[in-house]
């Protein structure tokens, strides 16, 4: 079945079927000097991603790329396991703030979890204590990235903020974040004991990706995921 690059499942060979009319010269050029175009066969690295969702004792865990490398798994870190895989955390690197952070997220060595995909989740908006009234434009409210260490207790469950929905509400339960982040959060009322409601969600914007092709990778710009079709062979 046909798709483009950019909605084409990772570490799978694939074909590409074709080229849209609609890519610059440039791109063209970069494309041409990848060796990319029509018939050619590649494949996307699975590991080139900018975050984890994993599972841990029955609960789902969003990390930072950058932190799930931290995490050895066996004898390979988080991020060299596929989809599905599982394992015992046998090492954690990064030092003592970093180690604080996952046995906060409940991983520690000897934590037994399991890699459920490579999501990428749009930047959201929130609305908590102490915070202006939002505006049409949401210019009033905070803006989060995807993956903030934020537990909220909504009805009872507690979840990482990336996993409340839009409009859902809750009573925030933790904050685990660095000393800078920490100060910075406690200044927009985000601090334990607040109440905060999800406003809006905004999709991700399109991420670049890295292909192999012929035993040599290379990053196709976000611009050029969208205009490059395959099929899976």
């Amino acid at each position: 079945m046909e798709n483009t690059l950019k909605y084409a499942e990772r570490g799978v060979r694939l074909k590409v079927t074709g080229i849209s009319e609609h890519v610059c010269g440039f791109g063209l050029k970069q494309l041409n000097k990848f060796g990319i175009k029509e018939g050619a066969n590649l494949e996307i690295d699975p590991a080139f991603v900018s975050q984890v969702l994993l599972n841990r004792k029955g609960r789902d865990v969003l990390l930072g790329y950058e932190s799930a490398r931290m995490i050895v798994v066996g004898e390979r870190r988080l991020t060299d396991l596929k989809p599905g895989e599982s394992g015992k955390i046998t090492d954690m690197e990064g030092g003592y703030e970093a180690n604080s952070r996952f046995k906060e997220l409940g991983m520690d060595e000897g934590t037994e979890i399991i890699l459920k995909s490579y999501p990428h989740l749009g930047e959201q908006y929130v609305r908590c204590q102490g915070v202006k009234i939002f505006n049409e434009n949401m210019k009033e409210l905070l803006k989060l990235p995807p993956v903030e260490y934020i537990i909220v207790d909504v009805n009872g469950t507690e979840k990482q903020i990336s996993f409340m929905k839009t409009g859902e509400k809750g009573k925030i339960a933790k904050v685990i974040a660095e000393k800078g982040n920490r100060e910075k959060f406690d200044r927009e009322w985000i601090k334990e004991g607040n109440e905060i409601e999800i406003m809006h969600r905004l999709d991700p914007e399109s991420i670049p990706l890295m292909v192999k092709v012929e035993n040599k990778s290379h990053v196709i710009g976000a611009g050029l995921t969208e205009k490059i079709f395959v099929e899976k062979i």
